[in-house]
């Protein structure tokens, strides 16, 4: 199965995306069966914070477009393409381990921390895809533009914004 994922054709997308959103859709189980989504006791809850389900169905969105980001580089050959490719994997990954490094262990910092090095990696990975393909990495972009937005709820709820 795994070999498919690598494949131009029609099943190949199909099958990126429903393993990045069905990834996600266990997390996002995770996140509200194990009780992380709860509201916290922050001084400070920003009023343009969102709630846990629209974060979910974002995340869901964000999946399908890094999946289908990860797909379109199966065409271009070359190991720039299958390097690419594999620096948009470990973002999916990195994407997915997101709950466990901000809400399972209920640490403003370590999501501050979190977030931060989302962004890093998700503007690498857009730099890197640049070259190889522009729509790649304009389907990456948006990760960067909504963990920017996350960062900027968890500053406030840290009161430095």
């Amino acid at each position: 199965m795994f070999a498919s994922l690598n494949k131009p054709g029609a099943l190949s997308l199909v099958l990126n995306v429903l393993l990045a959103v069905g990834a996600a859709l266990v997390m996002n189980g995770l996140i509200f069966g194990l009780g992380w989504n709860q509201s916290t006791d922050y001084a400070t809850k920003p009023s343009f914070e969102p709630p846990g389900y629209v974060v979910g169905l974002v995340w869901e969105g964000l999946f399908a477009l890094m999946a289908t980001a990860r797909w379109l580089l199966n065409s271009p050959s070359g190991t720039g393409a299958s390097r690419a490719r594999a620096l948009v994997t470990l973002l999916i990954i990195f994407c997915l381990l997101w709950a466990f490094y901000s809400l399972a262990i209920g640490s403003l910092i370590g999501g501050l921390l979190g977030n931060i090095g989302t962004i890093a990696i998700a503007s690498f990975t857009v730099a890197c895809l640049w070259a190889i393909s522009k729509t790649a990495a304009f389907l990456i972009m948006p990760v960067v533009l909504w963990v920017t937005f996350a960062t900027a709820i968890v500053l406030s709820e840290l009161g430095w914004l």
